[in-house]
């Protein structure tokens, strides 16, 4: 599996995907909770693969600065 999720400045999560990449879908700027596009600015994401070899998941997280 492939858990992304992206939340705003005040940690409401906009977008999540349990199939990131998997589906060959990728995030594109909108939220996936209300279908609109979101506001210019940073978000921060939370990527969660699960590693079948070690059946451990690993962690990254990070920023994206979005700009329309």
């Amino acid at each position: 599996h492939r858990n992304m999720s992206v939340f705003n400045r005040r940690g409401d999560e906009v977008y999540r995907n349990g199939y990131y990449g998997l589906d060959n879908s990728w995030w594109d700027g909108q939220s996936t909770h209300q279908n609109d596009d979101l506001s210019e600015g940073v978000y921060f994401y939370i990527l969660k693969v699960g590693n079948k070899v070690t059946n451990e998941e690993d962690v990254y997280r990070g920023t994206i600065h979005l700009l329309n």
